[in-house]
């Protein structure tokens, strides 16, 4: 199929403070088939009628604070939020029902501790901090097994990052 994607993307930092920043991102993607009908083999033409995996709406959001708690350390906070609408992920989906995902937010967390001095960092990261179930695609095979997959997006993750640099 030949199809037409544009849209746009506008992010922005704002920092009002020495120790804080906030900055935010919005996307918006409108996605269509433009020539929508396509033949395998010569077989009879197959209309491709959802634009898969591209949500039409989708942003993040985010506050960090840096604290000094001596001449070369710091403490550093961050919380992330990502949304996005729901997002096709079959190219079929008006003849697949069930190819459609639910639009879903995620919240994230992470604190750090480094000193740029001695080259060294160690952080805690916490993803998707409220444990939401949310699916990021899927395999449809529902024209032909009468089955469609959705695939779930990583449960809450708690991870330790350390860096020395030498």
């Amino acid at each position: 199929p030949k199809a037409r994607v544009r849209g746009f993307e506008v992010d922005g930092l704002i920092v009002p403070v020495t120790w804080m920043q906030l900055g935010a991102a919005v996307n918006y993607t409108d996605a269509k088939f433009t020539d929508n009908l396509v033949s395998v083999s010569g077989g009879t033409p197959v209309e491709f009628g959802t634009y898969p995996d591209t949500a039409k709406w989708s942003g993040t959001a985010f506050g960090q604070l840096t604290v000094a708690v001596s001449p070369t350390l710091d403490v550093t906070f961050r919380a992330d939020v990502y949304a996005q609408e729901s997002a096709w992920f079959s190219s079929t989906g008006n003849l697949n029902p069930e190819t459609e995902l639910p639009g879903y937010t995620l919240v994230n967390f992470r604190i750090g501790l480094q000193d740029e001095a001695a080259g060294w960092s160690v952080s805690a990261n916490l993803k998707n901090a409220f444990d939401r179930t949310y699916w990021v695609g899927g395999v449809a095979l529902g024209e032909l097994f009468q089955t469609n997959t959705a695939v779930p997006g990583e449960p809450r993750t708690f991870l330790v990052e350390t860096r020395y640099r030498f």
